[in-house]
């Protein structure tokens, strides 16, 4: 159910930079992606590679490129219901469960062509297994492979994405707030340890690339609202105060639940790792962003449905829960219809519409050049890039160097500046330029991020005036959201 809920519409938002990079990346050849991960984005190598064997297969619409993160989530979903029946009872693994399936931040990532949703996924599944060696381990049975399937999934959730390894340090400090258990800390400390070791190669290269992560902006008092809303609720504030008041409520009134495992462990997996990338972005440099947290998302699912079982059980009513739990679901519907609609990714970024135009109207041998826009780290380059295959016959009068060739995310050309060369072979040439705008527009990211979009009129664009200097006039042009396309025939 989470599954289907969470590829519902899936392909109707435009892909946005991100995405982007992932198709541009995912599309190469075997030897241009780790040419890439070597050079600039190993981080998401894993993921790369995954979705590269995905793409060959079912092929690289927006919906088939989010398909897999809405399995992931449906996987996440199947997770929490486990661990909640291991942790608790099997009434709290079916409410969080049906949680996780609509918490906004998951549902969130089930329409996004990142890694986020499989990281959810990974860690709910890591948690499942590190509680059966806890178990295990307390009642003497043996342990041990459970302790190495642990930290097998906690290097693979670390390759995944690097983040996912503070789900190891979280998962020891749950085990020093639940004295019961601390018989199988040796064992913790010594799977998570052997991850580590497995992961130093890897962190080494990521320490050598943390120049990706340079432009995360630092740290202000819009993080209050990022950590308290956006992290698992984004675009439905009222379901997050809704949320945190039933959790609170209940572990005022029983005390004794702050020391049950599944409040535990789901705090503690909330909050350490949330925690260590606050501090880090505080004291040394800044590495939060709300998205980065989604494989703790399964824990405040947890989290949440434990409260609604015990409510429940308090009240002995089971109409209880389902009030509660259709509460939820009808608070956070505006988070679900807002990460679908067309222009749902950040800045309303239009490269699918783009690309879609494009492939409608473009000939055999129509060229191409592409200016650099405020709201874009690259030229609007990467519309041709994430669309190789219907867009590739697109000459560029500038050719560009090979981004999978010098392993870079991007290609690099002259026409992304101002220079217009060589185009005496072209009869028909196509300008991605930013849309015009009468106004400066001023634009907040969840992630913190504000962009300052400035006026920008066709007739004091450079290239649209090198292009008219060259004999070409305009036949045609479409205004999206952030992309203006024109059309220019030779005069």
């Amino acid at each position: 159910m989470a599954a289907l809920i969470g590829a519902c519409r899936g392909g109707v938002p435009s892909l946005w930079y991100d995405e982007a990079a992932t198709l541009a990346v995912a599309q190469r050849d075997p030897a241009g992606i780790l040419r890439t991960l070597g050079a600039s984005d190993a981080v998401h190598g894993l993921y790369y590679l995954g979705m590269h064997l995905w793409i060959s297969v079912f092929g690289a619409s927006e919906w088939s490129v989010r398909l897999p993160s809405a399995i992931a989530c449906g996987v996440a979903a199947a997770g929490v219901v486990v661990a909640g029946r291991l942790l608790a009872d099997t009434p709290t693994g079916i409410y969080a469960g049906l949680v996780c399936a609509v918490l906004p931040r998951m549902t969130w990532a089930a329409v996004e062509a990142r890694s986020y949703a499989a990281t959810a996924a990974v860690a709910v599944w890591t948690v499942v297994v590190w509680w059966c060696a806890v178990r295990a381990r307390r009642e003497g049975r043996p342990s041990r492979w459970w302790w190495v399937g642990y930290a097998a999934l906690l290097t693979f959730g670390g390759v995944l994405f690097v983040y996912s390894l503070l789900l190891g340090i979280a998962l020891v400090a749950a085990l020093l707030m639940l004295p019961e258990y601390r018989r199988a800390l040796p064992g913790c400390l010594a799977a998570s340890a052997a991850a580590a070791v497995a992961l130093t190669p890897f962190l080494v290269i990521m320490l050598r690339q943390a120049g990706q992560v340079a432009w995360i902006p630092a740290p202000d008092a819009r993080m209050v609202r990022m950590i308290g809303e956006y992290q698992y609720f984004l675009g439905a504030p009222l379901a997050a105060i809704a949320a945190a008041a039933l959790v609170v409520v209940v572990l005022v009134r029983d005390r004794r639940a702050v020391r049950a495992p599944a409040p535990v462990i789901a705090l503690a997996w909330m909050l350490v790792p949330t925690i260590v990338l606050v501090a880090v972005s505080l004291l040394l440099r800044p590495i939060y962003l709300d998205r980065y947290p989604t494989f703790t998302a399964p824990a405040a699912a947890l989290l949440i449905g434990w409260a609604i079982a015990e409510v429940a059980r308090t009240l002995r009513l089971r109409a209880v829960a389902a009030g509660l739990l259709a509460t939820l679901v009808l608070l956070s519907v505006p988070g679900y219809a807002a990460a679908r609609e067309p222009g749902a990714k950040p800045s309303a970024m239009d490269i699918s519409e783009v690309a879609n135009y494009l492939a409608d109207r473009v000939a055999p041998g129509d060229c191409a050049l592409y200016a650099r826009v405020p709201w874009l780290p690259t030229s609007l380059r990467v519309v041709t890039e994430a669309r190789p295959h219907t867009l590739g016959g697109l000459v560029d009068p500038d050719p560009p160097l090979s981004a999978a060739a010098h392993g870079w995310l991007w290609d690099q050309g002259a026409s992304a500046d101002v220079g217009v060369h060589n185009l005496s072979g072209c009869s028909t040439v196509w300008l991605l330029t930013d849309a015009q705008r009468d106004a400066p527009e001023t634009v907040e990211h969840t992630s913190g991020e504000v962009w300052h979009l400035p006026v920008h009129h066709l007739a004091d664009d450079d290239l649209a005036r090198a292009v008219e200097a060259a004999g070409f006039h305009p036949t045609d042009s479409e205004q999206f959201r952030r992309t203006l396309v024109v059309r220019y025939a030779r005069s």
